[in-house]
């Protein structure tokens, strides 16, 4: 007399979880690659505008704008300084960063004001 049978044997259901866990381990990594691909474009993006809009500021108020980082307190933030005293005030415009960004400087020049006293020194164009 044959049985019907219906479900699956135990060697099938380790089987088919064995699969699954081989699976999982090869795609969690590329998977967390991405995500942080994504945050550090996205933050990239973010501070293009924050420069761009920082300018567009700077020429509509014909005045010096500048961008500023603030890493603390947390969560690190970019934003757009017009008030001239290089800190994010409450009135001026904030972008918040994906908290692993972080910003080096890596010999940006430092800020000068290029009006009439500009010291060009060592570098000034001869004088004809």
């Amino acid at each position: 007399m044959k049985r019907n049978q219906r479900g699956f044997s135990l060697l099938e259901l380790v089987i088919v979880v064995v699969l699954l866990l081989i699976l999982g381990a090869i795609s969690v990594p590329y998977l967390l690659r991405t995500i942080e691909r994504y945050q550090l474009e996205s933050s990239a993006k973010s501070v293009a505008s924050a420069l761009q809009r920082g300018r567009y500021q700077a020429i509509r108020g014909n005045q010096l704008a500048t961008t500023v980082y603030r890493e603390a307190p947390a969560p690190p933030v970019y934003g757009i300084d017009v008030s001239g005293n290089l800190n994010l005030d409450a009135n001026e415009a904030v972008i918040p960063l994906w908290a692993n960004v972080r910003m080096t400087n890596v010999g940006a020049p430092p800020l000068t004001s290029m009006g009439p006293t500009y010291d060009c020194t060592p570098a000034c164009p001869a004088q004809p």
